[in-house]
């Protein structure tokens, strides 16, 4: 999606030009990138999950017990707004 360089302006389309609208950007199953500038997409300052693939807050951690090496780690799984088979 491409951002309007004046703030007042609003973003309304993707960067293949496909328009969008504020409803349909609520309920798209996505993710929104931020990139520092069109010239250095390389630069990533900011990235979040929106619409129906938006986390709801609710979680389950579950800590995994070391089997042959000493080591710990933790699975936490988190809920979407909307369940998506892959």
């Amino acid at each position: 999606m491409v951002l309007p360089e004046d703030p007042s302006d609003q973003c309304n389309k993707f960067n293949s030009g496909a328009a969008i609208t504020f409803d349909e950007l609520l309920n798209y199953n996505g993710y929104l990138n931020v990139h520092q500038s069109e010239t250095n997409l390389g630069t990533l300052i900011a990235q979040g999950d929106i619409g129906q693939n938006e986390l709801t807050g609710v979680n389950k951690v579950y800590t995994l017990n070391p089997v042959s090496d000493p080591l710990s780690a933790v699975l936490q799984p988190s809920r979407r707004v909307k369940a998506v088979s892959r």
